[in-house]
């Protein structure tokens, strides 16, 4: 990943007759292996601390070059996790999920909210049938917020219903 992101990094410096590449999206893989189920701890810690410290260098790469504003940073997993442990010292797939976003103008906050660990049933419930911590945001108002509001492109040409998400307001 950190060879990766220097690499971008100068592609993104790339200036010809005055203008950048015209670079809109790129997508790279985070370090190590996400998906595991037992002994997690060693593996979680050490994944998170490797991504954490590679987008810190990349972001203080693009400051350097004074490219901090062209760029936006969405960090996502695919899936989520269960609170619960499994009992092999790991924990299962589950349905809500996390990103971050990440750029020099975006607004800070939080978009949702936690739901808490009340079970399923109970006044409050934060876990669903499954014991997966409830969604409180759809990432598809997260995409219909990226698409329009820093990439200025239509979302409803992307994402069927896009007009029906509100959209979290991300710059």
């Amino acid at each position: 990943m950190k060879t990766r992101l220097q690499s971008l990094a100068r592609l993104l410096h790339v200036n010809t007759g005055g203008n950048y590449l015209p670079i809109r999206a790129v997508t790279v893989d985070a370090a190590g292996g996400w998906d595991t189920h037992s002994a997690q701890a060693d593996d979680f810690n050490r994944n998170l601390r490797t991504t954490c410290e590679n987008l810190r260098a990349f972001w203080a790469d693009l400051t350097l070059r004074g490219l901090d504003n062209r760029v936006l940073l969405l960090v996502w997993s695919e899936f989520g996790r269960r609170p619960e442990e499994n009992g092999s010292a790991g924990t299962d797939h589950g349905a809500a999920s996390t990103a971050f976003v990440i750029g020099r103008d975006v607004q800070q906050g939080m978009i949702g909210e936690f739901p808490g660990l009340a079970e399923h049933g109970t006044v409050g419930a934060g876990l669903d049938e499954y014991g997966n911590l409830r969604p409180t945001a759809d990432f598809r108002a997260l995409y219909c917020g990226l698409l329009e509001q820093w990439l200025q492109t239509d979302a409803d040409g992307i994402i069927p219903g896009a007009g029906a998400f509100t959209q979290p307001v991300l710059l």
